[in-house]
């Protein structure tokens, strides 16, 4: 029988993200039941992807997937893991499982983390708020998660950089395609520090974003914050 491990790193390789009906088999079953019985049939007979995820699961060679994996400097995590970041269990859909580049152990700063998010055409005064709020973040030992979009996203980014913060880019596609491409030059630029580390869901982009709830469950910390602050949100 498959291990969770290797069941939950390919599952994650053939499930869309964020799939309420998958994440909840999985999460409530275990990975490593939930793929015998897709392969089993008779559980998930009644499912219309049954027969193309058995199929889909059987052509997945785990070493070619560990192989992929590392060749983009990546790592595969999942609630198998210790460093995984527990809050993401809280969500309706949770993650199968992560991949990761850069400081590993900057996950653990995600227990005490708030999330920037904005437009991705802000005045300059979004901007400057952002660059301030990220500054201040920062000096109460917030780790900062944000996007990879152009705007708020980026510019929260390298305020945390700037001012030697933690900060994690939560990306919809893979590491290979890094989107804009013009902000690729802004994570590699980074990549060797111990300050940056990015989260996807898979090497393609996929139809939507796993992190829209998980980003939404961060905003909802932000509220007491700013009114501490006296800060509003950066447009």
């Amino acid at each position: 029988m498959i291990d969770e491990s290797e069941a939950r790193l390919k599952l994650f390789v053939s499930i869309c993200p964020a799939d309420p009906f998958w994440s909840y088999e999985v999460a409530s079953r275990g990975a490593a039941a939930v793929y015998e019985e897709i392969l089993g049939g008779s559980t998930y007979i009644k499912h219309k992807d049954l027969s193309w995820l058995q199929n889909d699961l059987l052509s997945l060679d785990t070493s070619k997937l560990l192989n992929e994996i590392s060749t983009a400097k990546a790592e595969f995590i999942s609630p198998c893991d210790l460093d995984w970041p527990n809050g993401l269990d809280d969500l309706s859909a949770p993650p199968i499982g992560l991949l990761i580049r850069g400081n590993r152990s900057s996950l653990f700063d995600l227990t005490n983390s708030i999330s920037i998010v904005g437009t991705r055409k802000p005045s300059q005064y979004g901007v400057e708020v952002t660059e301030e709020f990220a500054k201040g973040a920062i000096s109460r030992t917030y780790a900062v998660v944000s996007g990879g979009a152009f705007g708020i996203d980026t510019a929260s980014h390298i305020s945390t950089l700037e001012n030697s913060g933690i900060t994690c880019s939560v990306l919809g596609g893979g590491f290979n395609q890094i989107y804009p491409k013009e902000n690729a030059k802004l994570f590699s630029k980074y990549e060797n520090m111990d300050k940056i580390f990015e989260l996807n869901h898979g090497n393609t982009v996929k139809k939507y974003l796993i992190f829209t709830e998980y980003e939404k469950t961060l905003n909802d910390k932000i509220t007491n914050i700013l009114t501490k602050w006296n800060l509003k949100y950066a447009r």
